[in-house]
């Protein structure tokens, strides 16, 4: 199964990116009605604890030598950033495009960059080599 995920990974991430654009305008209406409002520091703190949360989620797996475990989560989470950011992006554009462009424009890039980030991170320093 690992294998045939990975033959198909870039049309899995391309339909999670597409879907993402497609949902653009429902993520940016969900992040409008947020109680209470979204500020700019909260974008802030939602990217920097993303990267956080995904060093720390897969650190666990590593530190407890489960590979697998942090393999599949690496996997999981990629398609959701990608998913995310390709929303984030699509939200911003539609907002940019009705002059509303505020912080709930950049909600879903924040969501999706800071897991990216983190992913990043993880796969530099201890998900090399099939570990």
């Amino acid at each position: 199964m690992k294998s045939t995920v990975k033959r198909y990974w870039k049309a899995i991430a391309a339909a999670a990116g597409l879907l993402g654009v497609l949902f653009g305008e429902v993520a940016l209406k969900s992040a409008h009605d947020a109680k209470p409002p979204l500020t700019w520091e909260a974008i802030g703190f939602i990217a920097v604890f993303g990267v956080i949360g995904m060093i720390f989620v897969l650190g666990i797996q590593v530190i407890s030598k489960n590979f697998k475990g942090a393999y599949w989560g690496w996997m999981f989470f990629a398609l959701n950033a990608v998913y995310m950011t390709s929303t984030g992006v699509s939200a911003a554009a539609i907002s940019l495009t009705r002059g509303e462009f505020g912080p709930a424009s950049g909600l879903f890039i924040a969501f999706g960059g800071g897991t990216g980030i983190g992913l990043f991170f993880m796969k530099s320093s201890c998900l090399k080599n099939g570990r």
